[in-house]
């Protein structure tokens, strides 16, 4: 919990309050008591947010024994003499302060507890194997264990993932997070057939997912903290497909010596760009294709630029010079990897300025970074778009996006073209209102950074998004996004690629980009070497077919030429 949350309900909350209480709650003991009663009811968050019945009554007795104080002392304070006077202080203080309040939080932990209990599933043990004693699941040790579906009989119903060959197509690391349960789901309708096993810390919550899926997968408890157990799994499996972010560093680097194709969800330019310096020559020389950025951030950004810098090349039309994504249309929810992810970033980027100044780059990501314009930098206002004429705000992922585009482009041999540039906004239609809605799109998203980054908002915006949490099914299936990549060629040539989907852009969608991608990664015949990627260049038209296939609308077109252009 946050240290400021404990000084506040532990300490200044308490007194502030029971000082107000005090004030008002007149002379009577009629009115101690009940101004005692509102102070205890006050702090009933301690009962909850203790899982010990012990933590709950020693919290709650000093939350409310400062209140009780602080209620006691105001009224002696503001009142020379009482009508009614006061029993002994030290009664008071112990009657009105500690006993009710420790019964308090002691019942409502009882309570929470109980909600607890039933709201967890129950994790299942592993379906009886021959050999094996029922009512035994297997052990979970420091090393990777994996838990088959079946063994031979008298063998044992769990064992080291190190084997001499390849066991798995996809390894689902992290399954049993919000994005990792939604990529099993994909999986396990997507590709049947896949031999795919599920990967995380806790076994009985990765048994309880296999058995709510209905498929007979292998899951494996890994502690990224095993540098063996990680590096077994890592040659164990064809792909590796994680939903820990920067967590899963360890993994990606296991991956990378051991020349297995690695996709996650990071959309963190420190992280990435870490990862570029540690992981790349390891990659290149193994043939290791790490690839980061496999979801919203920053698929629809990379392809969409990738194809078309692709269709200007196969029409003949030169390279690619100022290009734009616009976000048209945007409906979905966050969780509580995105405060995790956007508090991770700003922390260190607090700590460390000289990072703060290399990402600032636009090129920060790129493998050979170019003489930067005004139009590569970041926009921090409302901007008008001179490609198409357009107002647009900044958009929120806009700096990762570009500098992972810009990424695609050094690695594609050839590039993107000589004069190539890239920026991302928001757009807000074309309406004689759109630049003061574009003010107000601008406002709401400097809003939404500083409630996602700030330390003092990071109490507030936990209890909204707790751990685990994420956007309702409902909104999951009424989400959609819709992007349009508009660019200029050197020859003059306009074109845009579209790319949408009827799906909440963050998970929905994400968990299918990130499923696809991992088995493109395993199954596809790919031809792109080994190093940190992006998915344009480690997939191209592999990803872009599978995603269309999955529902995506991914499209390509040539506008007519302005007369300016001609």
């Amino acid at each position: 919990m946050c240290r400021a949350r404990k000084v506040w309900e532990l300490l200044v909350g308490p007194v502030l309050a029971g000082a107000l209480v005090g004030l008002t709650a007149g002379v009577s003991t009629t009115a101690y008591v009940f101004a005692t009663a509102v102070s205890t009811l006050g702090g009933l968050p301690a009962g909850a947010q203790h899982r010990t019945w012990s933590g709950a009554l020693a919290r709650g007795g000093v939350t409310r024994t400062l209140w009780a104080s602080a209620v006691i002392g105001t009224h002696l304070t503001a009142n020379d003499t009482a009508i009614a006077p006061l029993p002994d202080p030290v009664t008071w203080y112990l009657v009105l302060g500690s006993v009710p309040a420790c019964i308090t939080a002691v019942a409502v932990w009882f309570v929470a507890a109980r909600g607890r209990r039933h709201a967890q599933p129950r994790a299942l043990p592993p379906p009886p194997v021959a050999g094996a004693r029922l009512g035994h699941s297997p052990p979970v040790t420091g090393k990777a264990v994996i838990v088959n579906e079946s063994v031979l009989p008298g063998a044992s119903p769990a064992e080291p993932v190190a084997s001499s060959r390849l066991r798995h197509d996809v390894v689902l690391h992290g399954a049993t997070g919000f994005v990792g349960r939604l990529t099993a789901k994909h999986l396990a309708s997507a590709a049947p057939g896949a031999d795919i096993a599920l990967a995380g810390r806790d076994e009985d919550k990765l048994l309880a997912l296999r058995d709510e899926l209905g498929v007979r997968r292998p899951v494996i408890a890994l502690d990224l903290g095993d540098g063996d157990a990680v590096e077994e799994l890592a040659t164990s499996t064809r792909a590796v497909a994680s939903t820990v972010g920067r967590h899963g560093l360890p993994l990606a680097l296991a991956c990378a010596r051991q020349g297995t194709s690695y996709a996650d969800l990071s959309g963190e330019v420190p992280f990435v760009r870490r990862s570029i310096a540690e992981l790349h020559d390891i990659a290149v020389e193994t043939g290791a294709r790490i690839v980061h950025a496999c979801g919203f951030e920053a698929i629809p950004s990379d392809i969409g630029t990738f194809l078309l810098a692709d269709r200007a090349r196969a029409d003949d039309e030169g390279g690619l010079t100022d290009t734009v994504l616009i976000l048209e249309s945007f409906k979905g929810g966050m969780s509580a990897g995105n405060l995790d992810s956007n508090h991770a970033l700003a922390a260190a980027l607090e700590a460390d300025p000289a990072l703060r100044d290399a990402i600032a780059d636009p090129w920060a990501l790129a493998a050979t970074p170019r003489k930067t314009s005004t139009w590569d930098e970041d926009p921090r206002a409302v901007f008008k778009d001179r490609l198409t004429g357009r107002w647009l705000a900044p958009a929120l992922g806009g700096p990762f996006n570009s500098r992972l585009v810009r990424r695609s482009d050094s690695l594609t041999p050839g590039g993107y073209g000589e004069h190539f540039r890239y920026r991302e906004g928001m757009g807000v239609g074309t309406s004689p209102v759109a630049y003061p809605k574009a003010v107000l799109v601008k406002s709401g998203l400097s809003l939404m950074k500083f409630l996602l980054t700030s330390r003092s908002a990071r109490p507030v915006m936990t209890r909204i998004l707790p751990p685990g949490s994420g956007p309702s099914e409902e909104l999951q299936r009424n989400g959609h996004f819709r992007v349009a990549v508009h660019t200029r060629t050197s020859t003059g040539a306009r074109y845009t690629a579209t790319v949408a989907a009827k799906a909440d852009p963050g998970y929905a969608a994400t968990s299918t980009m990130l499923g696809q991608s991992a088995l493109s990664l395993a199954t596809d015949r790919l031809t792109a070497r080994g190093g940190v990627l992006t998915p344009s260049v480690a997939m191209g038209h592999h990803l872009v077919n599978r995603l269309s296939a999955q529902g995506f609308e991914i499209s390509v077109e040539r506008e007519r030429a302005d007369a300016d252009d001609l």
